[in-house]
Formats: C-alpha cells, structure tokens, sequence
C-alpha cells in the first residue's frame, strides 16, 4: 500500500541521514587548529617505531628505503633509551584517548595509533617464535622468507601511517583504514551504521 511504501522510504531515508551523520565528523571538541594536528601526526610515532625492525631485511634488499630508515633508527633509538618507553607511551595513548576534554581529532588518533600498534602483535608472535627470524649480519643477507614477511608486515603499517599522517595534516580524520579505523571510532563510543543496524535487528527478534 502506499502508507507502507512511504514507511519504508521514510526509514531508507532515516538510515541514510543516520550515515552522513556519522562519517560527517567525530563526537566532542572540534578544534582542528595546528596544534591538534601537530599531535595528532606525532601520536603515530608509537607504531611507526614499533613496526622499524620488522622493515629492516626489506631495507638491505632496497637501498632506496634505507635514507628512511636513517632517519626512523635514532627514534627508535631514542624509545628505547627509556626503560618501558613503548609501554608507558602505549598506556597514556589509552588515557589520552579518554580525556573527552581534548579534541575529538586528537582523541581518534590516539585510539587509531594504539589499534595499529595491536595489529603488529601477531607478528611479532611469529618473530618472537622463530619461524621468521628477522636477525641478519653483515656478512648473511636475510632469507628470502624474512623478506617476504617484512613486505608484507611493514608496508600495510607504513602505508597507514603515512595516510594518517597526510589526513591529519589537512585536519581531516584519517577514517578510510578498514577495521582499524572502525575499532578507534568504537573506542570513542561511536556505533557504526553496520553495527547499529545488527543491534536493531537484534532487538527486532526479541
């Protein structure tokens, strides 16, 4: 009936409001100013060092990656110079993120940079196993395994920081990084419109 079809488009129209809405920007503080920015670049430090040595047999096959790495090994350095320094950076990233006062912009990149360092738990597992041995000296160049599995762990993780970075720089939220970015909008207590529409349909059935 025509009260139906009328329902129906009002609720298609619900949904996609529902959606602009939610990509349109982030809950809370709205600066966007240089220092928001400048923070916000700077929160991907955490994984940027963290996911170095996993690049470090792929720079000895490429020399054109290693003027990078000349710059990113005396940060690294640096990190590790403080006892806990990736830990206790890790735990006020969390805490930062929950500080509703700071900018909302600043709050999702902390959230995005500690989900990014997650994802470098897994192989990190593998390394610490042994199953991939990252270690090399001057003399024996990495196996070609431990090529394949820095390429395939180092650059994904670059890449995402360097888009986040760029967004960021143009005081945009870095939201494209499937899952990633997801997890860090849930961590600022934004629902998905994926997930919304399950908790709905969940509650339909009940």
């Amino acid at each position: 009936t025509a009260r139906a079809e009328k329902a129906v488009a009002l609720e298609k129209q619900r949904q996609e409001e529902e959606i602009t809405n939610y990509y349109t920007g982030l809950p809370g503080n709205q600066d966007v100013g240089i220092v928001t920015r400048l923070v916000s670049v700077m929160a991907y430090l955490l994984p940027l060092v963290d996911t170095v040595r996993f690049g470090l047999p792929l720079a000895v096959v490429e020399p054109a990656l290693q003027p990078l790495f000349a710059l990113l090994i005396p940060v690294c350095q640096l990190f590790a110079s403080i006892p806990l320094g990736t830990l206790i950076v890790f735990i006020g990233f969390q805490a930062l993120r929950a500080n509703t006062e700071l900018p909302a912009l600043m709050r999702y990149n902390f959230g995005q940079s500690i989900m990014l360092d997650v994802a470098l738990f897994i192989p990190s597992i593998v390394v610490s196993t042994g199953l991939v041995p990252l270690s090399f000296n001057m003399y024996d160049a990495p196996t070609s395994e431990a090529v394949i599995f820095s390429a395939l762990t180092f650059l994904p993780i670059m890449g995402c920081i360097f888009y986040s970075m760029f967004c960021n720089i143009m005081g945009v939220a870095p939201r494209g990084i499937p899952w990633i970015s997801e997890s860090a909008e849930m961590g600022m207590g934004m629902v998905p419109p994926s997930r919304l529409k399950e908790m709905q349909e969940q509650e339909e059935k009940k």
